[in-house]
């Protein structure tokens, strides 16, 4: 049977079915990017189907990341026909800090999800983090820090990363295959240099390009 389970599913049985008909609270955590974008949808689809409670928390970091990620769930929200959701801000942001670097930002995100889990009652945290893919590797000499994951380590069971083994492309499919791409790709947000638009510059925008054009289609945001 598993063999024959389409994609959806698969990701039902392997993330959602555990909290299905109880009283525990899944939690996801937007950064107002793609990759936390299509995680979103995924996760509400199914948690709106099966009756799981949900709810949505950013880190507000001086990118735009709470602007956009409350674009991302007012279009889900009209596109499920459901009452409006805001996001929920969580972390110890430094508003003057306005340019972090790697190891702030990682420090903040993880401060951010122990307050959701501990302190706004999730019971346990879905991030979109995806890994590097090798071509990426290839023409980037500086990887931005805390792309680790949480399979096979004792956060296991509290932080669930759907994309652990999923370059930034196979999202786009993801995102495509969904009906979602033209939608998401339009409101999300992936410069970390600029609150608004895109530098083009930074390694987030070069990755985002990357991968639309590695999937084979046209990035048709403009953010």
């Amino acid at each position: 049977m598993e063999q024959d389970l389409t994609p959806l599913a698969r990701f039902y049985y392997d993330y959602i079915k555990p909290w299905h008909e109880s009283d525990k609270t899944i939690g996801v955590v937007m950064s107002g990017g793609f990759d936390s974008a299509i995680l979103w949808h995924m996760v509400y689809e199914q948690c709106l189907k099966h009756k799981v409670k949900i709810k949505a928390f950013t880190v507000p970091k001086p990118d735009g990341s709470i602007h956009y990620a409350n674009n991302v769930l007012e279009e889900s929200c009209r596109f499920f026909g459901t009452k409006r959701i805001h996001t929920i801000p969580v972390g110890p942001v430094d508003k003057n800090n306005r340019e972090p670097d790697d190891d702030t930002l990682v420090f903040w995100l993880n401060k951010g999800i122990r307050e959701a889990y501990i302190e706004q009652g999730a019971d346990v945290m879905f991030l979109g983090t995806n890994p590097f893919a090798d071509d990426i590797l290839e023409w980037s000499d500086e990887l931005p820090k805390g792309r680790e994951f949480s399979r096979g380590t004792i956060y296991e069971d509290v932080i669930k990363m759907p994309f652990d083994k999923l370059t930034k492309e196979w999202l786009v499919r993801i995102a495509y295959e969904e009906g979602r791409l033209e939608a998401l790709s339009e409101i999300t947000h992936t410069c970390t240099m600029q609150p608004r638009g895109r530098c083009g510059e930074c390694f987030w925008c070069k990755e985002r390009e990357w991968a639309f054009s590695k999937a084979g289609f046209k990035d048709k945001g403009k953010e």
